[in-house]
Parts: C-alpha cells; structure tokens; sequence
C-alpha cells in the first residue's frame, strides 16, 4: 500500500493582545511557525479537529481552526484561536510582529503572502467587512456553550467535548458533539440567504414526513442542531429509493408553488428564468472580473463567451414558454443529503434554496449523483437505471404543466443547460458580502472564471 501523500500546514498562533504570532525555535537554530502535516487529498478544514489534537500533542496548546489564510496541494497556512494551554512548553518560542517577520522572511510567493497579510489585519482595530462569523475570535466557545445548553435543556447527556467538523469553510461551520442518544450536530450557516435555521424549522412544520425537525435553532444566527441522520440508511442503494425521494419531493416543490410569499419571508430568493434573463443580459458587470487576475480573458474569449450568454438568454425564454410555475428549489438534492427511514425519507440541508423552475432541482442532483458515482464506481445499481427511474418518477407529478407528451423532457434538458448559469448568479451576487481577498472570495472569483472560461472555449470550439 502506498504512503499517503503529505502537505506541510503552517500554524498562525496569535498573541493574545498584540499584533504578533508564535514561532518556535528549530533544531538547526532557525526560526519558523509551527506546523504539521495533513494528507494532500481533501479539504484541510475536515481535518479541523485532527489539527487541534495535533497542535495540543506537540506544542500543548487547546486551539480551534480559525480559518484558512493560503491552499495548495503541497502546502496550507491556517490561522488557530487558542484556548487554553494544555501541558508545559518544551520548545523555544518568541512572539513575532511585522518587523521581526521582515527579518525572516522566507514566503516562497511574492504576490501574496499570508503572514504579511495576517499581521496587517492584525494590527487594525475591526476585522474586515465580510468576515465570516466563525472566523471570528470567540465564535467557538460561544457556539459550543450554546450547542450544548441547548442539548442539556432538552435532557439530551452531552458524553465529549465539542470538536470542531468543518471549519475555514465558506458557506457554513459544523461542530459536533457526542451524546447517550448518538452524535449531535451544529451547522451555522453563511449570512447570505435563505435563513436555514428558519426554513427548515418552516419546512419541517410543513412537510414533518420529508423534512426532519431541527432539535433546536437559534435564526438569529442561523444556527440549527440536528442528530445523527446517518442512523438511517443513505438512500443510494437502489434505483427505487432514489426514484421515490423523487417524486416525494416535487409533490413537496407543487404544493410549495401555493405559499411562496412564506418562503421568500424566510429567505428564499426568487431567481426563475426571467429573473436568470436579466441576469444575463447584464453580463458585462462580470466583464471586470474576468479581465483581471493572473489569467484575464483575451478578446477571442470574450467574444466567444459573449455569444454563449446569448444563446444561454435564449434557452432562458424557451424555459419560460414550457408555463412550469416556478416553485420552492432544492439546491442541494443529492445523495448525501437524502436518508431512507422506516416511513419514507429524509431531505436535509435546504441551505442554498431558491424559488425558480422546479426542475432545477432534478438537474442538480443528476450532477452530483454522476459526480458520486465517479468517485465511488462499484455502489449499487447501474447510474443510467437510476438517472432514468428518478426521473421518471419526479416528472410524473409535473404532467399536469406539459400540453405535450415530451414537453417535461425539453424542459428538463434545457433547465440542465442553464443550471450552472444559475449557480453562477448565486455566485456573482455572493461576492460583495465576503471579506475581499479572503479564501472564500477567492474561491468564489476562481469558480466563476472557471465557469465562463469553460463555455467559451466550448463556444469556440462549435
């Protein structure tokens, strides 16, 4: 078996009051801050709670991940809120501020270094704009102490310490917890809407057989508490179960077309295929975007990016004339987030719901059970007899809209076509709410290019 491939991850452990960070003492008399290894494959805020153990086992420190400062494959830099101190130091260590680091310096990339750009948000009296609320200083143990009140109140035994899931993440931080009855879980979600806190407790009071209730929220922050789902069995494990979560959840997206003024209280945004024409047809404010970074756009790729937005505006129109009435979407209908249970099924994580065309949400879980499958080949039955049972089952209900036998059809290859348009206006209107030159951003800046690179090279290749 092959040793898993390592990456080195960087440690900024700040001062407590001064605009410094901790660096130990190497063995051949360097300077350097600490660090650990992590495995190169995945996304090194899963690992938040293997960090911290780490960090407390070499260098005695209670920390949490803060967030995530610099990515690459061979190298990461992440910032730690420390806690308490776990055990006595057996190292040299000095505190570092921008002129002491200017000595030392050794950041292999000029245009953008993290400890320059940590010590000069350090030194200014507010963080930035869009900083996310668990990147914060004091956002753990608040969030911990709330999670587990909130548990005890409801005479639920908390049995461990709350530990870090998911952290330096863009959209949402996950801590959990164990407990007598099975693990316990905190999301806290990004700020931009839907409120998820409040539309799965609306969703779970409306639909209690598909949308299971939180054990606790607080919508002001946007926290929810749920159990274990994973008690129940994952419906990926046979055609049938997919197909019926299918059809479950468009009779869930037509009764939901009757009340959408009470999701769009809580959070929802409308974004059907007009609103995506317009959208579209604005184009030109992304243009700045793609003209700056490391790779601008030339002049061929804008043209050819040009003509695929029109096309894309027209398929916009052809959506519209199908007369499907837009409907509460589930963004994120996908396999890991749909479990078999003794009386049907759960669907869980509504956070990125919108109002649009319904058959947005068959689209996307096509995707990310296609993606599921290349990443696990040999799980259950073959992906073209899924695709096409689910599918099946979920227009049934629609037949009603369709004047036309393949009238479903045309609709559903056309929202496919525009789904990731859509994705890209959830993007775009993102960006202003997160903190500028942040991993979140960048991420966010990076997906959109991507995106439009990658039609117009179709575009340019007929």
């Amino acid at each position: 078996m092959n040793q898993e491939e390592l990456a080195r991850c960087h440690l900024i452990i700040s001062h407590p009051t001064k605009p410094k960070f901790l660096a130990i003492r190497l063995s051949d008399g360097s300077w350097s801050p600490p660090w650990v290894s992590v495995p190169q494959a995945g996304f090194v805020g899963s690992r938040a709670s293997d960090i911290s153990r780490t960090v407390r086992e070499q260098y005695g420190l209670n920390t949490t991940v803060l967030r995530q400062l610099f990515e690459s494959r061979l190298y990461h830099c992440l910032e730690l809120e420390v806690h308490s101190q776990a055990a006595a130091q057996n190292y040299k260590a000095i505190w570092v501020g921008a002129e002491d680091y200017r000595k030392f310096r050794n950041f292999p990339y000029e245009d953008y270094d993290p400890f320059e750009l940590w010590l000069d948000g350090a030194s200014r009296p507010e963080p930035p704009r869009g900083r996310l609320p668990w990147e914060r200083p004091g956002w753990f143990r608040a969030a911990a102490d709330w999670f587990t009140h909130q548990l005890e109140t409801r005479h639920i035994q908390v049995t461990g310490s709350v530990q870090q899931l998911r952290a330096a993440w863009q959209s949402s931080a996950i801590l959990r917890v164990r407990t007598s009855v099975g693990d316990h879980f905190l999301k806290a979600a990004f700020v931009a809407p839907p409120n998820e806190a409040a539309l799965t407790l609306a969703l779970s009071e409306r639909w209690p057989e598909l949308v299971p209730k939180p054990v606790s929220v607080d919508t002001r922050r946007d926290w929810l508490i749920s159990p274990d789902y994973r008690g129940a069995v994952p419906a990926m494990m046979a055609a049938g179960d997919y197909a019926r979560a299918a059809r479950s959840l468009a009779q869930l997206q037509i009764e939901s077309a009757e009340e959408l003024d009470r999701w769009r209280q809580a959070g929802c945004i409308d974004r059907g295929p007009g609103i995506l024409f317009d959208f579209l047809g604005s184009f030109d404010r992304l243009h700045p975007l793609l003209r700056s970074g490391r790779s601008p756009f030339d002049s061929g790729e804008m043209s050819s990016l040009n003509i695929k937005i029109k096309k894309l505006g027209d398929k916009c129109q052809q959506l519209s004339e199908h007369g499907i009435p837009d409907t509460l979407v589930y963004a994120d209908f996908s396999p890991s987030n749909v479990y078999r249970r003794e009386q049907g099924y759960w669907l869980t994580d509504w956070a990125d719901s919108i109002i649009s065309n319904p058959l947005f949400s068959l689209a996307w879980f096509i995707q990310a059970f296609l993606l599921d499958r290349q990443r696990r080949p040999d799980s259950g039955d073959s992906p073209d007899a899924v695709i096409e049972g689910v599918t099946d089952a979920y227009l049934a209900p629609f037949e009603t809209f369709a004047p036309r036998p393949d009238g479903l059809r045309e609709a559903l290859n056309l929202a496919a076509e525009l789904s990731t348009a859509c994705r890209l206006q959830q993007w775009f209107e993102l960006l202003p709410l997160l903190e500028p030159n942040s991993r979140a951003s960048r991420r966010v800046e990076a997906a959109i290019r991507k995106t439009c690179r990658l039609w117009a090279a179709e575009e340019a290749g007929g």
